[in-house]
């Protein structure tokens, strides 16, 4: 899956009990409390600029305090409604170090690791994936955190921790909204990322392609497959252990022999 597809989801990144938040902040003043509390609820109505408000002013009046990281994974939140990935990454980033309470330390890794897979940086999406996995099995639509996770390994090269990450999204979430996804990056089973140029219907015509690309001085090949019944001549362009070593040659095939659908398969 692609990380626009996921993105178009709209996939609630982090859920948490807010009210739970807000019950267990018993050091705080009276009023420091309503206003965390405020904060929260203002969220919860999808108020995400007045909560931004009202917890930048408890988080800065509450600097030293253990809730002031629960403050700022809420903000966070709000930052990512209002499209401020900036701020809102600092705020995760701030909950991470500040925190006493797990959940919200998790929830914020988790959230981090997401804004790192949508900006393509599988690496840094790894580690906070490593940490926030185990503790997020309560979360909302888990499996599809899952599939990021694996995705981000496969696409590093990490093509047997990825296998392992599909396999069980298949077998605890059979019917989750990650399991289609799963099943057919299983079913690629070849540890290496091509270039799909052509799906041809005609051996003639895929023999001349694979031609004409091979004089482009590009590594082209054929596979047969078959749809529905009918036989197809995949030709693709390499075999790439990362998919940041596809990407590149895919720019390349593009600029090259002028193949604006040519995409990088699995």
């Amino acid at each position: 899956m692609s990380r626009q597809g996921l993105a178009r989801k709209n996939i609630q990144i982090v859920a948490v009990l807010l009210v739970s938040l807000v019950a267990g902040c018993g050091q705080l003043t009276p009023e420091a409390r309503q206003q965390l509390a405020d904060g929260a609820h203002q969220y919860e109505l999808a108020k995400y600029g007045e909560a931004s408000t009202t917890l930048t002013r408890f988080i800065d009046q509450n600097a030293d305090a253990p809730e002031a990281g629960e403050a700022q994974y809420i903000r966070g939140l709000c930052e990512l409604k209002l499209r401020r990935r900036t701020e809102a990454q600092r705020d995760f980033e701030a909950a991470v170090s500040k925190t006493p309470r797990a959940e919200v330390k998790t929830r914020s890794q988790a959230a981090l690791a997401v804004m790192a897979y949508d900006d393509g940086n599988w690496d840094r999406a790894i580690r906070y994936y490593q940490e926030a996995i185990p503790w997020l099995s309560d979360v909302r639509e888990y499996d599809d955190h899952l599939l990021r996770f694996a995705l981000c390994q496969q696409r590093m090269g990490n093509w047997e921790q990825s296998a392992h990450l599909l396999a069980r999204i298949l077998h605890e979430y059979p019917k989750g909204s990650a399991a289609k996804t799963a099943k057919y990056l299983l079913g690629w089973n070849r540890p290496y990322f091509t270039i799909q140029c052509h799906a041809l219907s005609d051996a003639q015509n895929a023999a001349k392609e694979v031609a004409r690309l091979r004089s482009l001085g590009l590594l082209a090949d054929q596979q047969l497959d078959t749809r529905d019944g009918r036989a197809l001549y995949l030709i693709q362009v390499g075999k790439f252990p990362t998919y940041d070593e596809a990407l590149r040659e895919l720019q390349r095939i593009r600029r090259t022999a002028g193949l604006a659908t040519a995409k990088i398969v699995p």
